[in-house]
């Protein structure tokens, strides 16, 4: 019975000390001011508009899924 006791006050205080611990880390992030995120932004259209999407692919020659297959009209 009392080790589940200190078991849960163990887990209570681990707890409360991670919850501290990341309100410490938050307030040690830097605000970044007006200038830097309008650089930022600049930076990102720049990118996005030099050409084809990043996150696509394209194939040079089609891939079999992209062929036309002739079915029968009763499907």
């Amino acid at each position: 019975m009392l080790g589940k006791i200190w078991r849960t006050l163990l887990v209570i205080g681990l707890g409360l000390g991670l919850a501290w611990a990341a309100g410490q880390t938050d307030s040690a992030v830097e605000e970044l001011s007006s200038a830097e995120i309008e650089a930022e932004l600049e930076n990102v259209e720049k990118v996005l508009s030099s050409g084809p999407d990043p996150g696509e692919a394209v194939a040079e020659k089609p891939l079999p899924a992209d062929l036309g297959v002739a079915l029968p009209s009763d499907i």
